[in-house]
């Protein structure tokens, strides 16, 4: 049975319920405010996508800069190895001016002048004569036949002073060139018949007093190219003979090492010029007191080198061909070390090259062939072609022993479709040899 419960404990509950009740219905709360729902993982994306977004363009701007600068710096190089040999010769040719026949080697004469002095204190006096000189252009407008004048030959001025040739010329023949006719000619240098200032005149025209009476008189005549100085007859201020000697051995080393220079530096692009296929001719040395102090004497020699120059790539040609086997015909060479080969002209002082279109010469040492490729052709053949397809392409050049590409930028599988933007370059092993 249940337990029964005083009801004063009972009353006193309610009471408090009650009250508890009243209270809660006298105060007065405020309604609950509605705070803004938070997201975090919604603020997190909002923030990031901006950043985002500029980390792609940033990333496509690196790669569209990286294919552009690619594109820019795209190319090929080819590193070839052409055929190369090194081999012993010991041989004679046979050279002719301007010649078409294939078993001559062609050679050209170029010519060069200069002049050396130098200026002495003058140590004595004494009666000098000296004759006046000057070039002059010899013409020959008579027949197409050369025409030699000896030593001495006399050429006349019109008011009948007469200079002379020291040394024997040949006149060329006249010949047509379209259609007009041209004189042969040569120059000369002349020398007064007599000592004298009255020598030395400006530029005038010449006949020759030989021809007096037979039709070439009217035909062969000479002009001056430069006036007739040097002539003189009087006291003078001078050197010993002894000095004067020295001093014009002197000269005539430093004239021949400048006609020399002057030569190499005025050859044609793609000739050749042997040292020992220089031929000098120097005039006598002078001395003048013209131009200088009162206590000094200027000291002077003139003179010319003809020197005997050869088609390079004709010579190297003849060269490989007499001395190897297999040579083709069609092959172009070139010969690293011409310079060193040693060449001598087969009676050289019956050789005037001046005048002379034939002589005979002899190579010696060990000249260094490489045969030349074309280079235009082969990137020609290259552009827009397959990397795999070049051992197939060079396969059309035998004259290529091995050869590397590297194509830019790396993943290309294409050579450039432009053959300008293919750079070749050559591997000449000449070192290896020495």
């Amino acid at each position: 049975m249940p337990k029964k419960i005083p009801s004063d404990i009972v009353l006193k509950k309610t009471v408090s319920s009650q009250k508890r009740k009243s209270i809660q219905e006298n105060l007065t709360i405020p309604s609950r405010v509605k705070r803004p729902k938070i997201s975090l993982g919604q603020t997190t994306s909002k923030k990031r996508k901006p950043r985002l977004v500029i980390t792609g363009i940033v990333l496509a701007s690196i790669v569209f800069l990286f294919f552009m600068l690619s594109l820019l710096f795209s190319g090929a190089f080819v590193e070839i190895t052409p055929k190369q040999q090194q081999v012993n010769l010991n041989g004679e040719f046979v050279a002719e001016k301007n010649t078409a026949d294939s078993s001559k080697i062609p050679f050209a004469v170029m010519v060069i002048e200069a002049e050396e002095s130098e200026e002495i204190v003058a140590t004595d006096t004494k009666e000098l004569e000296s004759k006046a000189s000057g070039t002059v252009i010899v013409y020959n407008d008579y027949d197409s036949r050369n025409q030699r004048l000896i030593k001495n030959t006399r050429f006349e001025t019109s008011d009948g002073k007469i200079y002379r040739i020291d040394k024997s010329i040949t006149v060329p023949g006249k010949k047509t060139v379209g259609g007009e006719t041209i004189p042969g000619s040569i120059e000369a240098i002349v020398y007064a018949d007599n000592p004298g200032e009255e020598y030395n005149i400006a530029l005038v025209d010449f006949t020759i007093p030989g021809f007096k009476g037979d039709p070439r008189y009217s035909k062969f005549y000479a002009r001056s190219k430069t006036e007739m100085t040097g002539g003189f007859s009087g006291i003078v201020k001078t050197i010993s003979e002894e000095e004067l000697n020295k001093v014009g051995e002197e000269l005539e080393d430093k004239l021949q090492a400048r006609l020399t220079r002057e030569a190499l530096a005025q050859k044609p692009e793609g000739f050749f010029l042997f040292e020992n296929g220089n031929f000098f001719e120097t005039n006598k040395v002078e001395q003048s007191n013209e131009g200088v102090d009162e206590d000094m004497v200027k000291i002077s020699k003139s003179g010319k080198m003809y020197g005997v120059i050869f088609n390079e790539s004709k010579l190297s040609q003849e060269i490989a061909k007499s001395l190897i086997a297999r040579f083709q015909e069609g092959d172009k060479v070139k010969i690293m070390n011409l310079n060193e080969l040693s060449f001598t002209i087969i009676d050289r002082d019956k050789f005037v090259p001046q005048e002379d279109d034939l002589f005979t010469f002899e190579l010696q040492g060990s000249p260094f062939i490489v045969w030349e490729i074309n280079e235009n052709q082969l990137t020609t053949d290259l552009a827009g072609e397959y990397k795999s397809n070049f051992k197939e392409i060079l396969s059309n050049y035998p004259n290529i022993e091995s050869a590397e590409v590297s194509i830019r930028p790396f993943w290309r599988r294409t050579f450039p479709g432009q053959h300008k933007d293919i750079r070749i370059e050559q591997v000449v092993n000449f070192d290896d040899y020495l």
